[in-house]
């Protein structure tokens, strides 16, 4: 019996040294994770305050880039650098300086970030010490440092031994003379995060480049004025040359369209002296018919004295002819009529009377302008088809045409042949001034469409017709070619747009 509980103390004692191994065990392993979970959270939580302090920096710097970049004027860049600036520093004063000359352009700006109760006073200080700033000496140090910016006890600025303060002062850019700085007074040293200022010093860039896209985007505005009022400037001398040359151009055809306004106006008024005559002739022949009508038995000899007047001035011949001049007449004035009007036409100064025109009937006016330089040695051929209608300024197209036919006339000294052809092909309308005059040299062809240009004598030609010519027709949203040989005669090709209706 004894053995047997010997036995059964020792298996006992060997359960219970398993047990407290497997306790011991156990107890290490609890002490081994719980130590592995505290140094995970240790790292999560350092891994949380970096994130953190990564997302107050990159909202900083976002932040800063949106208002910056949005910003109207080059102060209000700067105003919403430091005011986002200030947000980021919250414990800071802020202050802006402008030196030039060892002075203060303006005033310094001061503005609070920290929200304390007691800023009025804060503020009140901070403008005191700005004052006695000494500009100097914030200029040398940042020499000394040979970069953009400088973090020293205040009181060196100062002199004054009791001041406890601290400036962070960067420089924001230069600008004819002037250095703009942006300043941040920790008026308890304790309180300074250098993180944040190594953060904040790395946004003076984005100010640097906002600042120069502000100028940039300020000079490209300015410029752009210039070019518009240059412009302005080009587009008025382009029409009052074009006015010139137009009445160069009437200067040339006056004389002639003075002789065919002659003629009709010559004619009308000597068939107005035959009618003034014939007209004499019929009122007293009138007279007498009354007098028989009102009184027969009265005046039987009216009837005599009206048979003898008829037959005498030959009455018949004077009704018939009466109708004629008076057709005649009528013909000539409406020749008249229509040579004022392709005058006004042509001369009118008004660039925006652009509509619906027919080609045709444009070639028509601006011939009849020359036709007294052309009638008597030169032979004018047409061909002109059923064309659709252009958009287009009828005077400014008479103009082309009228320039067109005077020089065909001066390359042919004796006389000689020119074509108008019209015709319409793949929505467009082609117009065709054609001569048989003494050509174009082929090294003049490059040239001929350049302003001041010609190969008339002095005193002929300006140099403009043609330069002026190809610009309307440019206008127009057309084509001007020429084809020319020595000798053979010159061939103007011109189309536009036909309209689309």
């Amino acid at each position: 019996m004894t053995e047997t509980k010997s036995k059964a103390i020792q298996i006992f004692e060997r359960r219970l040294k398993r047990e407290k191994q497997a306790r011991l065990q156990a107890e290490e392993l609890l002490e081994s994770k719980s130590r592995e979970l505290y140094l995970s959270h240790e790292k999560l939580k350092q891994q949380a305050e970096r994130d953190q302090v990564n997302h107050q920096q990159l909202s900083f710097l976002l932040g800063l880039l949106q208002n910056i970049w949005h910003a109207e004027s080059q102060k209000e860049v700067i105003e919403n650098f430091l005011k986002t600036s200030g947000e980021f520093l919250c414990n800071a004063i802020g202050v802006y300086f402008v030196e030039s000359n060892g002075e203060y352009k303006t005033p310094p700006t001061i503005f609070s970030t920290r929200g304390d109760d007691d800023d009025g006073e804060a503020l009140t200080t901070v403008a005191e010490w700005m004052e006695r700033l000494d500009l100097g000496l914030v200029k040398g140090n940042l020499v000394d440092s040979n970069t953009h910016n400088f973090l020293l006890p205040l009181k060196e600025l100062l002199g004054d031994e009791t001041n406890t303060a601290y400036i962070y002062v960067i420089q924001l850019f230069e600008s004819e003379q002037e250095c703009h700085f942006s300043g941040f007074i920790y008026l308890n040293g304790n309180k300074l995060d250098v993180l944040k200022l190594q953060v904040f010093e790395s946004s003076r860039n984005m100010l640097a480049i906002a600042i120069e896209r502000k100028n940039s985007e300020q000079m490209l505005h300015s410029q752009f004025q210039e070019l518009q009022q240059a412009y302005t400037k080009l587009d008025e001398t382009q029409e009052k040359l074009l006015q010139s040359e137009k009445m160069a151009s009437i200067g040339t055809i006056a004389a002639g369209i003075a002789h065919e306004i002659n003629n009709p106006i010559g004619f009308v008024l000597s068939n107005f002296n035959s009618l003034d005559e014939y007209s004499c002739t019929l009122i007293e022949l009138l007279s007498l018919a009354q007098r028989f009508l009102n009184a027969p038995e009265r005046h039987k000899d009216a009837v005599l004295k009206f048979q003898k007047l008829w037959e005498e001035e030959d009455a018949d011949f004077l009704t018939e002819d009466i109708g004629e001049i008076l057709s005649v007449s009528k013909k000539g004035l409406l020749r008249v009529k229509d040579i004022v009007l392709g005058l006004k036409t042509f001369s009118h100064n008004g660039k925006e009377d652009y509509g619906p025109m027919d080609l045709n009937e444009c070639l028509e006016d601006s011939l009849q302008l020359v036709w007294n330089e052309l009638k008597y040695d030169f032979e004018v051929l047409r061909d002109f088809a059923q064309i659709p209608r252009i958009i287009g300024n009828p005077g400014q197209l008479q103009q082309v045409f009228v320039n067109l036919l005077i020089n065909a006339k001066h390359a042919m000294e004796s006389g000689g042949k020119i074509w108008l052809t019209t015709r319409s092909e793949e929505r467009q309308v082609l117009v065709s001034i054609q001569d048989n005059g003494c050509g174009i040299a082929e090294d003049n062809l490059n040239k001929l469409f350049d302003p001041f240009f010609t190969t008339k004598p002095v005193g002929v030609g300006t140099g403009l017709g043609l330069s002026i010519s190809y610009s309307i027709i440019k206008a127009h949203n057309g084509e001007i070619e020429v084809e020319s040989e020595l000798n053979n005669g010159t061939t103007f090709n011109i189309s536009f747009l036909e309209l689309l209706e």
